[in-house]
């Protein structure tokens, strides 16, 4: 019982590090916010940057090829978790 238990981790853990390694569009996943310079109860406001600026594409091209990419797919896979454990209503 024990050996197939950790055959079915080991199965585990191998299909999910095949799906973290595919999700390298991070594009979608990502918002960009930028201060809007005004504070809302002590909180400085902020506006997203649009998916078509410059400074969101570069952004998104250096959390593709840095270590971010590799946080942010454990970040999300966190997420999944947590969501699927009942700990959280929803994914951010």
């Amino acid at each position: 019982m024990y050996t197939l238990r950790c055959f079915l981790l080991a199965a585990v853990l191998l299909v999910s590090a095949d799906l973290l390694r595919a999700q390298n569009d991070l594009s979608g996943a990502l918002v960009v916010l930028t201060p809007t310079g005004r504070t809302v109860r002590g909180l400085p406001e902020m506006t997203a940057l649009p998916d078509t600026s410059t400074r969101y594409r570069a952004l998104v091209q250096l959390a593709q090829t840095t270590f971010i990419r590799d946080y942010l797919n454990l970040y999300f896979s966190a997420q999944h978790f947590l969501f699927n454990a009942g700990k959280r209503a929803e994914i951010e």
